[in-house]
Formats: structure tokens, sequence, C-alpha cells
């Protein structure tokens, strides 16, 4: 008795080189879809700390100003200190500046790749920035 013949002989194992590439540049593609989405999340995360530095410190009012109806300004020193005591709280490195009735926070941290690492991608900077200025509002217009 004779084997039956197989004419595509040659094609042997083309669909395993195939698929092995295939699922190579999966991995790669969902690599970059989770490290880019949590460096994203750690941005939004460094932005929303250095607004909610900012909200805490623009609510120290000089208060021996603002109850006689004289206006609103900030107490410097407290807004200063409260901004700082929410970085520290937070978890994050930051800064913060009160100038007049105006803070700026700016928050730093670092996002450390899960799938980027393996091709010597590391730590990430992250920065998030706010600016908060305290008005008196009168009637829907800035007094």
């Amino acid at each position: 008795m004779s084997t039956p013949s197989r004419p595509w002989r040659a094609d042997d194992g083309n669909l395993s080189v195939y698929f092995v590439s295939l699922t190579l540049g999966m991995i790669v593609v969902l690599g970059m879809v989770v490290d880019l989405g949590g460096y994203i999340r750690a941005q939004q995360h460094a932005d929303a700390v250095a607004q909610e530095a900012a909200r805490t410190g623009a609510q120290q009012i000089d208060g021996g100003f603002a109850i006689p109806g004289y206006g609103v300004r900030l107490d410097p020193d407290a807004a200063k200190a409260a901004t700082d005591a929410y970085l520290a709280g937070s978890g994050l490195e930051g800064s913060s500046e009160v100038a007049e009735n105006t803070i700026t926070v700016e928050t730093r941290a670092t996002y450390e790749p899960i799938f980027l690492s393996v091709i010597a991608i590391s730590d990430l900077p992250v920065t998030g920035r706010a600016k908060t200025r305290v008005t008196r509002v009168f009637r829907g217009e800035e007094v």
C-alpha cells in the first residue's frame, strides 16, 4: 500500500509563524493601550489634586476684611498652609504660590508603566497645574 502524498507540503508551519507574529503584535498593542490609559489616568489625578489643593487654599479668606463687607481677600499665610497641607496629604509632590487673591498649585508624580517597562521605558513624569482666583460677585458681576 502506498501512503497518500501531500501536494501542499511546502506550506507546513506558515500558519504557526503568522499566528505567533499576530499574537506578539496584539500583545504590544494591548500593552500600549494599558500603559497609555494608566498615564492619562495619572495625569488626570495630578490635575485633580492640584485643583483641589487650590480650592482648599482659596477658602482661607481674611474674615476681618470680608465680614464687614469690604470685599474678599485671601489670608496668604493660611492659604499657603492649607494648600501645602492638602498636597502633603495627597501623596504627591507639589508646590504652591499665593499672590494677591490668586493661588497657583503645581503637582509632580511619576507613572510606572506595566508593559512598556519591558522595552526599557521606565518612569514617566506626570505634572498637574491649577490656578484659582478669589473674587466677590454681586448680581452676576465681579465687584
